[in-house]
């Protein structure tokens, strides 16, 4: 009787131990699955192209302007890839200066964001935050400048890209579009912002090799 029992408790303990290891195996599993889901998914022309044309024409009409869409370019993405590497290394968020802009393109950044759909979403919601926070100003703030970039009316073309970097067992991720022509000049010559986002010319005449711009600039 006595052995029975002993051989009932060791089986028990058993079972026991099964179950914490599965559970641990199983917690293990979804931690994994968590942290895939949550790493940035590059985004194709496509999914870039149509975020971006969406807010575009969202946004311009409902400052009262007329909808004029993007086109892509592979170069300018080509550009914008050379920037995403860079950024995705050292994990930061920064336009290029003078200087280090191939093209004096129109750019904009930002890191470890899912898929182009959030990159795009969070560019209009900090501009839209950023501008009504500061109506005072003509000039937008650094923070709303990705956002009045994407409604310029004198850009006609855009090239966007994403990078991965994996250091100390961290995962930084960076999606980048690169602009042309370039917006977001001359701000003074316009009453509002509004205005110079919906009629500024073109800051920029260099246009990407694969492009036919053609557009009026300062």
């Amino acid at each position: 009787m006595k052995f029975s029992n002993i051989l009932l408790s060791l089986l028990f303990a058993a079972t026991e131990a099964a179950s914490l290891i599965n559970k641990e195996f199983d917690e293990q599993v979804q931690s994994q699955l968590r942290k895939k889901s949550n790493r940035n998914v590059p985004g194709s022309p496509e999914d870039w192209l149509n975020a971006l044309n969406t807010a575009r024409k969202e946004n311009q009409e409902a400052l009262g302007g007329t909808y004029s869409a993007l086109s892509w370019s592979n170069d300018l993405m080509g550009e914008a890839q050379t920037w995403a590497n860079g950024l995705a290394i050292k994990c930061e968020n920064k336009a290029p200066s003078a200087g280090q802009n191939p093209g004096d393109y129109g750019v904009a950044t930002i890191l470890n964001v899912r898929n182009p759909q959030m990159a795009v979403d969070r560019w209009v919601t900090n501009g839209k935050y950023c501008q009504k926070a500061d109506r005072a100003g003509t000039i937008p703030s650094a923070e709303s400048q990705p956002y009045t970039q994407m409604l310029w009316s004198g850009t006609k073309f855009v090239g966007c890209a994403d990078a991965t970097s994996e250091r100390s067992g961290k995962s930084c991720t960076s999606s980048v579009c690169f602009y042309a022509l370039a917006g977001n000049c001359a701000w003074k010559k316009y009453d509002t912002w509004e205005d110079a986002v919906l009629s500024g010319k073109a800051c920029s005449s260099v246009c990407p090799s694969d492009a036919t711009c053609g557009t009026e600039t300062w």
